[in-house]
């Protein structure tokens, strides 16, 4: 249905995120990406058509647009299905890559990603439920959102567990 899909904002497309529908050379230097180029996947449409969706991992994985209310309708029914299953925490994956802007490094974006987080805890603080934004990079990050009182979590965190509760040396 591509255009006429109530979906058709779910994911963020290139067309329609760039001022001319393609990042600058500049723009893609500026972007903290997972890989050498400008992070995309280009789908192809039921009629043939071809576009860029953003894409920071792998194509199983098409990044959502977070300024599309039926994605952040889609993620708050999630969540709410998570906890009514269940759940006593949820790792937010990859978290600090949520929020997307021109012109900036589309990792982090604050204050932006401090009203997502928000909302996010909002949602589950209903059901008793505590979340665990998973964000790999620099220490400092970790203190920010320590200092906001939320739970931290890196890949790294279970093997430094590890090694403290075996070597019982924690710096």
């Amino acid at each position: 249905k591509k255009d006429e899909s109530k979906y058709k904002d779910f994911f963020i497309r290139y067309k329609d995120f760039w001022e001319n529908g393609e990042p600058t050379d500049e723009q893609v230097d500026a972007i903290y990406k997972r890989k050498p180029r400008a992070p995309y996947y280009e789908v192809e449409f039921k009629d043939g058509s071809k576009e860029k969706v953003w894409c920071t991992f792998a194509e199983e994985q098409i990044d959502l647009n977070m300024d599309s209310k039926v994605a952040r309708d889609f993620i708050k029914d999630t969540l709410i299905s998570m906890c009514k299953n269940g759940a006593s925490i949820i790792r937010l994956d990859a978290f600090a890559y949520a929020i997307k802007k021109p012109g900036t490094s589309c990792f982090f974006i604050e204050p932006e990603m401090w009203e997502l987080l928000y909302e996010i805890q909002d949602i589950v603080n209903e059901y008793g439920v505590d979340i665990l934004p998973e964000i790999h990079e620099h220490y400092t990050i970790q203190h920010k959102i320590a200092e906001k009182g939320f739970w931290i979590y890196d890949f790294a965190l279970p093997v430094l567990v590890l090694h403290a509760l075996y070597s019982g040396k924690g710096e």
